[in-house]
């Protein structure tokens, strides 16, 4: 374990990082789709619909729609995708 590796720094510094980076894309992914899970499963809830509220309120009050758009996008296809309006 504590030899040279045989393969130059070239070659398996890119190969770390990019494990690496892989590694943190699965955790990142893994931990949004819990965040959805549980949304989805907690839309009837009084908390969601308040953090829906804020976020809907925080989002109007932004200056570019674009950036506006991009925000709401995921709430607007978490619900549209669960099949359920929020009432």
């Amino acid at each position: 374990m504590t030899a040279k590796p045989k393969m130059p720094a070239e070659m398996w510094m890119p190969l770390v990082l990019m494990i690496l980076g892989f590694y943190t894309l699965f955790a990142l992914l893994t931990i949004l789709k819990a965040r959805t899970i549980i949304l989805q499963r907690e839309r009837r809830t009084q908390w969601v619909r308040e953090l829906v509220q804020a976020h809907t309120n925080s989002v109007e009050k932004q200056k570019w729609p674009l950036i506006r758009g991009l925000i709401l996008s995921q709430w607007v296809i978490m619900v549209c995708m669960s099949g359920h309006a929020m009432d």
